[in-house]
């Protein structure tokens, strides 16, 4: 392909939608995934949690349901594993990859999009072929890499939150030095979780895992991380995350196991072109949403939401988003913008 097709290719909009290859199970957990990212980010501080300070909390139904968007940007990194582990990429592709998303970065924070997902692609991109050459040729360096990481962060934040349990007052010495176990904190490390959730995305697109084991999963991981965001509340006497803290946690990591599994099971061969639309519309609703949510908040001031209202403004965005990033879609240059 010369010069001038390739610059056509990328910089003009598609004549036509290619639905081909896509897959419709994933394009529904993106879909997924993206709703409940909108959610969070839309509905986090708005929702009525019940918290009163120097009060037991037991969490009601909004905290319980937002504690299920624990599952959105693991879910992500999975199907990022998923489509491209089993893909043999050259060297000049993957920096051309990695350009491409650091220039969106760049770009895109002008509107106030969350980067930090973005960095941590770079990240995986960058050891690619490692985690590439471990998942389809060395067993026990991909179950090395995948221990090492369930190690640290998920294990040690398990067994931070057991300590405050079971220990709250205690410290210990390592190394020579002594830590609180107060002091103890959950920890992403520096966003390296990802790559337990990258690794694990090939591995549940190719085993058919049996339903009730994702139903499983996903029960015992929401209440997991209900609890943890319980106990910690209670112990910090504020509103824990419970969120973005749990997506370095076994909480999070079975949550989002179990939803993948589950939907891979739904029968969507009547939905796949509706999935496929959507689902190709997946990065304006990352890039956008934030901005769309700036606005709302500009416009109608301070406000709260009950449950009902926050699914409702999720799926207005949601639509709002899709509209604008189909616009831009179709702009000559503009549309390079809208695609990884």
């Amino acid at each position: 392909m010369d010069i001038k097709n390739i610059i056509k290719k990328e910089l003009m909009p598609a004549k036509h939608s290619n639905f081909t290859n896509r897959i419709g199970y994933i394009d529904f957990i993106k879909l997924v995934a993206a709703f409940l990212t909108v959610f969070y980010h839309f509905a986090y501080y708005k929702l009525n949690y019940r918290f009163v300070e120097n009060e037991i909390y037991y969490p009601n139904v909004a905290r319980i349901i937002m504690c299920f968007a624990a599952c959105c940007v693991p879910l992500f990194f999975m199907i990022n594993g998923a489509l491209l582990l089993d893909k043999k990429r050259s060297w000049k592709s993957i920096y051309l990859k990695i350009a491409k998303i650091i220039i969106l970065i760049l770009v895109w924070s002008i509107v106030g999009f969350p980067s930090w997902f973005f960095m941590t692609l770079v990240i995986l991109y960058l050891i690619y072929p490692v985690l590439q050459y471990a998942y389809r040729q060395s067993r026990l360096l991909f179950i090395s890499i995948l221990g090492a990481f369930l190690l640290m962060p998920f294990t040690y934040n398990a067994l931070c939150l057991l300590l405050k349990i079971i220990w709250k007052d205690g410290s210990f010495c390592l190394a020579g030095n002594t830590f609180s176990v107060t002091d103890l904190t959950v920890t992403g490390f520096f966003t390296m979780y990802a790559v337990v959730y990258f690794l694990l995305g090939p591995v549940l697109m190719k085993r058919n895992i049996p339903l009730w084991v994702g139903i499983v999963s996903t029960l015992a991981g929401w209440f997991y991380v209900t609890v943890e965001c319980t106990i910690y509340t209670n112990m910090n006497e504020s509103m824990y995350d419970g969120v973005n803290a749990a997506f370095p946690t076994y909480g999070g990591l079975f949550l989002s196991i179990g939803v993948f599994v589950i939907i891979k099971h739904i029968p969507l061969k009547c939905a796949t072109k509706i999935l496929n639309w959507l689902g190709s519309a997946i990065l304006p609703i990352y890039l956008l949403h934030m901005f769309v949510i700036n606005c709302i908040k500009a416009i109608v001031g301070s406000f709260t939401l009950g449950l009902t209202t926050a699914i409702i403004g999720t799926l207005f965005i949601f639509l709002i988003c899709i509209l604008i990033g189909k616009v831009i879609e179709k702009i000559p240059i503009l549309c390079w913008f809208m695609k990884i």
